[in-house]
């Protein structure tokens, strides 16, 4: 269409603009929902793969159970960790594997299987309470303290679960001012000529 002036266009061009305008308006609305409901649609997809477990490693799960309760420590870890390939993040899994570590007295692979379940869930109460007790026996007194402060905000300062860790960390406080106390500095002796 020529208008009088010799114009191609005038009227297709004011109607784009007006579509330009109604998307411009509307864009960071629709963009700021759209990642809003995908964040929240993975939070959500993320927290149930986490928490269910499939029925083949929960039957791993629980013939460990079996072994543990039989004292056949090396079939139990075999057996959650299989039960791990099947559901990499199988918290209760890494947790049995920690307490089987302990059982053994392996505290420093207890203490990483425990950070595992934490990277998982930061907010494990178990995970945080138990490393937090292998922190204060071998002395880490700084990382106990760390994990009680977490627990003193999960569930509160005068929490039950606090008590145990508390109790660990006030008796590795302990030791080690009864070792400091035994150390006597004495003054070299002085060679006679």
């Amino acid at each position: 269409m020529i208008d009088g002036r010799g114009n191609i266009g005038a009227d297709i061009t004011t109607q784009n603009l007006g579509y330009w305008n109604l998307f411009m308006r509307f864009s960071p609305l629709v963009i700021s929902l759209s990642l809003f409901l995908a964040t929240v649609s993975s939070v959500g997809y993320s927290h149930n793969q986490d928490d269910q477990i499939s029925a083949q490693a929960q039957a791993f799960m629980d013939k460990a159970a079996q072994a543990v309760e039989a004292g056949q420590w090396d079939e139990a870890i075999g057996l959650y960790e299989t039960a791990l390939a099947l559901h990499p993040r199988n918290r209760k899994a890494y947790i049995a594997l920690a307490e089987i570590a302990t059982q053994q007295n392996l505290p420093g692979k207890a203490i990483t299987l425990y950070k595992e379940v934490l990277e998982i869930s930061p907010n494990n109460q178990t995970a945080l309470i138990k490393q937090g007790q292998l922190f204060a026996q071998k002395g880490a007194i700084e990382r106990a303290q760390a994990n009680l402060t977490r627990l003193k905000i999960l569930c509160g300062v005068d929490c039950a679960n606090n008590q145990s860790l508390k109790i660990a960390i006030a008796k590795a406080s302990n030791k080690g001012e009864i070792l400091a106390s035994e150390i006597s500095i004495t003054p070299e002796s002085e060679s006679q000529n």
